[in-house]
Order: C-alpha cells, then structure tokens, then sequence
C-alpha cells in the first residue's frame, strides 16, 4: 500500500478544490477521475477491504439510481448544510456551482471563514452523484487504516461506525495548516482546511458539525 493510497487521497482533495474549474472541460472528469484511480491502486482484490468498502457505496449508488435519483443536488440546496457561523470567526458569503452535461451532474458549495488573528476555514461539499465511479474508488481507499507521519506533517485515515462515513486528515507541520476530509455515502465529499493551527481539534470538530449522517444517507 504504502504511499500510493496518500496520494489517492490527495488526488480526491484536488479534484475537490477543483471540480470542473482549472481549465477542465466537465465531460472529461468521470475519464479523468477514473483513470488516476486505477493509476494509483489498481483493480483490489475480490475479498480485501477496499473491494469490500466500493462494494457497498457502488451498491448505494445503484440504489439511488433505482429511483430516478441520477443528478447532483442543486448547488443551491448543497450550500444549506455549510454552516451559517463558527464560532470566533467571520463568514464569508458562499460560493456554488453547478456542472451539468450529458453523462455528467457535479455542484458544490464552498464558503470561507476568517478570526481576527488572520486565521481561515474553508469549507467546500461536493456531490458528485451522476459522475461517481472514479470518485468511489478513489475514496473507498479511506475505509483502510492508513497512517503516515514525517517531518513535514502528520496524515491518516480514520473510520466511523457507518462504513458509508470515512476520512482522511492531514496536519502540515511547517504551515500550520490542516485537512479533513469526509466521504459520504459514495456521493458527497466534505472537505475542511483551516491556516494557523497547531492541532486538528478545530477542524475536526467545525467537520462533525455538519450533518454527516444524513447526508451519507442520502
């Protein structure tokens, strides 16, 4: 495994911070993502764990579509589970958008908060409903214990009691910055960055402040 699977997870957080902006035309992402996961780690193993996790979020998704639930939530909507304040820090109005093309249905919402020190947290949700194959396994990968720390930063993966409810969080060592990252329910992904910290106890918490649960059940 060793540090490929890291890298899938920060692939994931590029696409994140990237949707279908950076000069991508939207009809190439689910090619694109799909491509750069099976790059990093292959085909797994029939009875490893990570088959087992993209077993169970690719029959979500099979389930949602069984019900016509085949497009991202309006970027509108996405936006409502970003939280309207943190505490000891300013909001800033959120950012969406929606990417739509045949074969392809994307939206995200991000929104930026800022104390007074100059600190920042940044919050973007993905839902990545219509274009998920890359997606799922790129995250599947969360669902394994997987730990690295070095002299530049200290990063792992960490599971919940919901097998649709994993993650990955980093601390930067020399910038003070920190990552979580929530999949959910083979659709959504949560992402939480905040600058001048020297512990991921902020970002972990302003992360579980969000309606996790209900939106790895959707």
């Amino acid at each position: 495994m060793q540090f490929r699977f890291i890298i899938a997870a920060l692939v994931v957080g590029m696409l994140v911070a990237g949707c279908a902006g950076q000069g991508d035309a939207p009809a190439e992402l689910p090619v694109q993502d799909a491509q750069a996961s099976e790059d990093l780690f292959g085909l797994p193993e029939e009875d490893s764990d990570l088959a087992k996790a993209m077993k169970i979020v690719t029959e979500r998704r099979e389930a949602r579509r069984a019900k016509g639930d085949t497009v991202a939530m309006p970027a509108n909507t996405l936006k409502q589970f970003l939280p309207a304040s943190i505490s000891g820090f300013t909001s800033g109005v959120p950012s969406v958008e929606q990417v739509n093309t045949p074969g392809v249905s994307l939206s995200r919402a991000t929104a930026t908060y800022t104390a007074t020190t100059g600190a920042t947290v940044t919050i973007t949700l993905v839902d990545y409903n219509a274009s998920a194959s890359g997606w799922e396994s790129a995250t599947s990968v969360f669902s394994l214990p997987i730990a690295v720390e070095n002299d530049s930063e200290i990063s792992k993966t960490f599971q919940t009691d919901d097998p649709l409810i994993n993650g990955f969080e980093s601390l930067k060592k020399s910038t003070k910055s920190t990552t979580v990252i929530y999949a959910l329910g083979g659709r959504f992904m949560l992402e939480v960055t905040a600058t001048k910290q020297s512990s991921l106890e902020l970002t972990r918490s302003i992360a579980a402040s969000v309606d996790l649960k209900k939106l790895a059940a959707l």
